[in-house]
Order: structure tokens, then C-alpha cells, then sequence
């Protein structure tokens, strides 16, 4: 073994990869001699890595090789995202190697692969065609990688992690902007009226994986409640097994039920108002049975007002003004702002119908 080998044993054997990878891309056809393969490999440029050697990036062929930067930075990206919502994550001892190949057939998985020299180990995973590879897939493997590589790191076993996919994507989609998570709410809703949201024995069983919008909410419930404690999270992805006791604890259906409830008043996009988002507001603009009914009436709209745009304060300060005359016993003003009230409602509907939704940008 060379010096640089007993030095620096990762970046050694990760300089392999191009020529295993042009064996695989060999492997189909008749074997090439040792010269031509001597030439292909002195063609191919040298692995791209990250600027701490946890990520290395290469390719089978030299014709892929401008793709190897932008793999590199989706793969660094991914990584960052894991590490905001969890912990620093990968390290230049357990490095992740991407290999990127050079079939031509549309292909959108990946494979993955384990590359073991002696006590060494690491984890590859292989695209075979990067113009054509599911982008959600890669991320999630690229993400599953990673903390395998973090787990083993510490632990010494691979098998040690033990989170499912659908968890692992959720958690990245964390970092999605609020106008994702807003519309992943108005999916959630839909499901939820349908009753077909999963309850929590039933996303512990491993039957089915949940939609995408609920395996986001679920994460931002489980991350929420992990980070509660210094080492949560820490014991989150160390958990040894995947059950409803080792991420929960003694928490239950119950408690994730009354979570999504709470969702109902979040501002996932502020400025922003959707026609559901409208719709459900309205509703709340009831007919009140007494004062006291009108005064909690005035309370909810104004509730449902934060973090939206001018044009839904505006509609509640006239249903406030009606509501007031109600309280006051004025029946014939109380008639009269409430047409007003309503026709402008209604207008705003109109123009939520034809837009899809009021944005008010900040200054």
C-alpha cells in the first residue's frame, strides 16, 4: 500500500470509481483490452468532492463530465438541508461517492452499492443516465446515504438506520417554501375530509407510504417534537427500530389528530390568500344567534385575518361593522352592512375564481 493509500484511504480508493465504472460500462459488450481501457480511463477527468471530501462525484464516460459540478451541487444542497433540520451530516472518513454512467436508454432510477477495501467502506450510488434519473428519487437516496454513512460513522453497522423513505423526503421537504407548504395543507384538508389520512398505528405498519403532503406534515410533527430536548434528534436517527415507541414515544393518534387540527391557523405564506383559504374564512361569517355569538363571530374572522392580504382585512373591518350593529340591536343597519359585506365577499370570490389567488408583496 502506498503512503498516500495508509494516509488518506478514502480519497485512494475513491479514485477508483472511474475505472469501475467503465468495467460496468464494459460489461455488456466484449471486454476491452488492457490498453483501451488504459486510454479510456487517462480520457476521463478526476472526480469532482465537495470542499470538506464527503461528496465525490464521477463518471463513466468523458462525454458526462460537465454534468459531474451540477450533481455535486444538488448533492451538496441535499446535504446542507439535512443538516439544518438535523445535524451536521457527512464527513471526508465516510465519504459518498456518485458515479455518473453513460446509458443512453431512459432510465429514472438509480442503484446503489456498497465498495468495501479491507476495514474501509463506502457507499455508491449510480445514475445511469443523470438527463433522465427521478430528481425526488436521487435527492432521497442521496439523503439515505448520507445518514448511513453518518450512522455507520459512529456505530459501525449500516443496518443500524432504520427511517423509510417517504420519512427521509418529508424531512427535506421541510425546507420547501411557504407557498409549497400552503398548498400541501390544502391537500392535507382534502384528505382529511375524505378520512383517508393515515392514522399513526397505520404509518408505523409499513403497508403503503403516506401522500407526500401528509409525510410532510408528519415530519414537521415528529422534528417539532424532537427538537423539544438537546439530544432528540440525535436519538431520532439513531432510533433502532422504526415504531410508533422508539419516534414517539408514549405519544399517540390522538396527539397527531390534534396536531393537524392546529394547522387550521397557520400562516404558511403570509400575503398570500387562496380561494379554499377564502372559502373556509367566509364560513365563519355566520348568521349569529345573539350578541354574544356575533361578538365571537367578529373575533374568528379577525383571527382569520393574520398574515393575509389587504383585501380579506377590508371584507372583515365590513362583516366587523355588521356584526357591531347586531350587537347593538340596530336589525335594519345590521340588514344593510350585511348585503354590503356579502357583495364585496362576493366580488373577492369572483376574483379569486379567475386568479387562483390574491398576492400582496411587501414593499
Amino acid at each position: 500500500m502506498s503512503a498516500g493509500a495508509r494516509l488518506f484511504p478514502a480519497a485512494a480508493v475513491l479514485l477508483l470509481l472511474p475505472l469501475a465504472a467503465l468495467r460496468a460500462a464494459d460489461a455488456p459488450e466484449r471486454p476491452a483490452s488492457p490498453e483501451e481501457l488504459a486510454r479510456r480511463l487517462n480520457a476521463l477527468p478526476t472526480p469532482l468532492q465537495s470542499a470538506d471530501s464527503a461528496i465525490f462525484v464521477s463518471c463513466a464516460t468523458p462525454e458526462r463530465a460537465d454534468l459531474r459540478w451540477p450533481i455535486l451541487s444538488f448533492a451538496n444542497t441535499t446535504r446542507e438541508n439535512l443538516s439544518d433540520r438535523l445535524r451536521p451530516i457527512g464527513s471526508s472518513k465516510s465519504p459518498l461517492a456518485i458515479v455518473i454512467g453513460n446509458s443512453k436508454d431512459p432510465e429514472t432510477g438509480i442503484r446503489r452499492r456498497q465498495n468495501r477495501v479491507g476495514t474501509y467502506a463506502n457507499l455508491i450510488i449510480d445514475i445511469p443516465n443523470p438527463d433522465t434519473v427521478d430528481l425526488d428519487l436521487l435527492r432521497t437516496a442521496i439523503a439515505e446515504a448520507l445518514l448511513r454513512e453518518d450512522v455507520r460513522s459512529r456505530t459501525g453497522r449500516y443496518g443500524d438506520f432504520r427511517w423509510p423513505n417517504w420519512f427521509i423526503l418529508a424531512v427535506l421537504d421541510t425546507v420547501n417554501n411557504a407557498e409549497w407548504q400552503a398548498a400541501a395543507y390544502e391537500s392535507l384538508l382534502a384528505q382529511r375530509e375524505a378520512g383517508t389520512v393515515p392514522t399513526v398505528p397505520e404509518l408505523f405498519a409499513g403497508i403503503a407510504p403516506p401522500t407526500r403532503e401528509v409525510a410532510f406534515f408528519f415530519a414537521r410533527w415528529v422534528l417539532g417534537l424532537r427538537r423539544q430536548t438537546p439530544d432528540g434528534i440525535d436519538k431520532l436517527i439513531d432510533t433502532p427500530s422504526w415504531s410508533s415507541a422508539d419516534v414517539l414515544g408514549t405519544l399517540g393518534d390522538a396527539d397527531w389528530q390534534a396536531y393537524l387540527d392546529l394547522q387550521k391557523n397557520t400562516v404558511f405564506a403570509p400575503g398570500i390568500l387562496s380561494l379554499a383559504q377564502f372559502r373556509r374564512w367566509r364560513e365563519a361569517a355566520r348568521q349569529p344567534a345573539d350578541a354574544k355569538d356575533a361578538r365571537a363571530i367578529i373575533q374568528e374572522l379577525l383571527r382569520g385575518t393574520i398574515g393575509r392580504p389587504k383585501p380579506l382585512q377590508e371584507l372583515c373591518t365590513l362583516y366587523s361593522r355588521a356584526y357591531a350593529a347586531f350587537i347593538a340591536g340596530d336589525e335594519e343597519s345590521y340588514a344593510r352592512l350585511r348585503i354590503q359585506a356579502d357583495d364585496a365577499a362576493a366580488m373577492l370570490e369572483q376574483t379569486l375564481l379567475a386568479t387562483g389567488s390574491v398576492i400582496e408583496k411587501t414593499p
